[in-house]
């Protein structure tokens, strides 16, 4: 009973502190003031890169009108997402394997310097210019697979610009520094 009564009158001080709290010189009550939030249409953007992942959101270098470097954006179409992923894909994959190549082709080349020229197929020197010989052509299927790489990297960044320019919108929030935008829609029908 007596914690009702203090949690009454608490609660009845609360409310006049709050409603005297709210009033002018004059003794009118005063409306509280809340900062109006601003909603921005939507701008047309190009996605220059998509960065790392934050829960639903991608760090993303961005261009266009009045719009910041770096965004979180959200919405991102899985076109363009996979597109990205093929670039990075490919790229790390290309770089690898252009060394690697260069690599083996100088090996190869010093193995062939010092093997004979001609030997009996079943002899360990036949073997040797045998087992040169595969090696020269799983480089030449690697050099094959290395264009192919390249062909399809082209392809993958084809994809991207196709995809990379977007309607978005400035979601009014920041997040560590970086604005927080959204998706909404494919860029305009040019005319």
């Amino acid at each position: 009973m007596k914690t009702e009564k203090a949690l009454v009158t608490i609660l009845f001080l609360v409310i006049c502190f709050s409603a005297k709290s709210q009033t002018n010189s004059a003794n009118k009550p005063v409306k509280p003031h809340a900062p109006a939030v601003v909603i921005k249409p939507p701008v047309e953007i190009k996605i220059q890169s998509i960065g790392a992942d934050l829960a639903t959101y991608k760090k993303c270098q961005i261009s266009g009108e009045s719009v910041p470097n770096q965004v979180l954006l959200k919405g991102l179409n899985l076109d363009l997402m996979k597109a990205d992923a093929d670039i990075k894909k490919l790229t790390a994959f290309i770089a690898k394997e252009t060394v690697d190549i260069k690599n083996e082709t100088k090996q190869l080349k010093k193995d062939k310097v010092n093997s004979p020229s001609e030997a009996d197929y079943n002899s360990a020197a036949g073997r040797w210019i045998q087992e040169l010989n595969r090696r020269q052509m799983k480089l030449e299927d690697r050099e094959e697979a290395l264009e192919q790489a390249h062909s399809d990297l082209e392809k993958a960044k084809s994809k991207f610009l196709d995809n990379s320019t977007m309607m978005a919108q400035d979601a009014g929030v920041i997040y560590q520094s970086i604005p927080v935008w959204r998706v909404t829609g494919k860029k305009p029908a040019t005319k």
